[in-house]
């Protein structure tokens, strides 16, 4: 990689940590309580405690629970993490 590449990759994650300090600086200042979460194996997992969920290979966006029902992953990752948090 190059010295700009890597020089926009640092600022990108430099301003991303900075956006995360700002809104969870503001959320506590209303009253809010935060946590870090770790979203590893949010979205392999099915929140409804069926089991582990199966990727359509055709669409890799939708998962299939052990008990037959469809869902998009990144919502029912949201749900997962809801559920655990």
């Amino acid at each position: 990689m190059t010295d700009s590449v890597l020089l926009v990759l640092g600022f990108e994650g430099w301003l991303k940590s900075s956006i995360v300090s700002l809104t969870t600086e503001k959320y506590v200042e209303l009253g809010g309580k935060t946590s870090k979460v770790n979203p590893r194996g949010s979205s392999s997992w099915a929140f409804d405690g069926s089991g582990m969920v199966k990727r359509n290979k055709k669409n890799y966006a939708l998962a299939t629970f052990p008990n037959g029902k469809k869902y998009n992953c990144d919502l029912q990752a949201s749900y997962n993490l809801g559920a655990r948090y």
